[in-house]
């Protein structure tokens, strides 16, 4: 049974590049039985590809021009219940939309994400939204619920990573999160047998000594950090990229263009 290795890359905006390089199999490419994963190893997955989707979509959309912040109750507001939560949220992004619109600013973009304390049993809100509003005009959309806390929206080469990690990690109430239906997506292409089996292991188990050769493979971006694993059962390599675009090269490029 002949295997190739397929290259999956998730442009997020014009910045950052995932890049999953995984085997695929003959019998994979048809519809051949799937071995499944224990529940265990199925549940951390899971929570794994939570994270990264998350990441996606927050590179894909935000910038740090953009706000990070939390919205928490005093005890007279406290919802009783999920639905109240829910419901206390959605009608908060309402107001928001209303000043927005009325200031004439943007469309409102904005992942959102309910919880509840694993400790304290408090229903409390995590967002990341458009920037444009002042914390002072957030507060008082709020108001007298409780309080808004401004945090800082860290973004480094690693893109959001850390917030969507701390974002999937919470004890949501529904859905992981929810998002303004106006959010980008990642571009998706998929790639087959550019990448041979002896390279991906290379590449997997060198550390950051490949990076000149995992470049050249992604001209126009710099790697900043990747991810392997040793599948035991089929002994196939997992691969994951994390890239982010080189402004020396698209200068250099815009220089030869010139001199054209």
């Amino acid at each position: 049974m002949s295997c190739l290795y397929r290259e999956n890359m998730h442009y997020c905006g014009n910045v950052h590049l995932d890049v999953d390089i995984y085997p695929v199999w003959d019998k994979q490419r048809g519809r051949g039985p799937k071995r499944r994963p224990t529940s265990e190893v199925q549940v951390k997955l899971n929570q794994k590809n939570a994270e990264r989707e998350l990441a996606r979509i927050l590179d894909t959309n935000f910038t740090q021009s953009d706000l990070r912040f939390d919205l928490t109750y005093n005890d007279k507001h406290l919802p009783s219940d999920d639905d109240e939560a829910l419901r206390d949220a959605a009608n908060f992004l309402r107001r928001v939309k209303y000043l927005r619109r009325k200031l004439c600013l943007p469309e409102l973009k904005c992942v959102i994400v309910t919880a509840v304390g694993v400790k304290s049993g408090r229903y409390h809100h995590h967002i990341v939204m458009s920037g444009g509003l002042s914390i002072e005009q957030l507060s008082g959309l709020w108001r007298p619920r409780g309080f808004t806390t401004l945090k800082p929206l860290e973004l480094d080469d690693n893109g959001f990573v850390g917030i969507a990690n701390y974002f999937a990690r919470q004890n949501s109430v529904g859905k992981r999160w929810r998002t303004t239906r106006n959010l980008a997506r990642p571009t998706i292409q998929k790639r087959d047998g550019k990448i041979s089996a002896k390279r991906v292991t290379e590449w997997a188990f060198s550390g950051y000594d490949c990076h000149e050769a995992i470049e050249r493979q992604y001209p126009g971006y710099r790697l900043v950090s990747s991810e392997a694993l040793l599948n035991e059962v089929n002994c196939g390599v997992y691969l994951s990229l994390h890239l982010v675009r080189d402004r020396s090269f698209d200068k250099r490029v815009k220089g030869k263009n010139k001199r054209c």
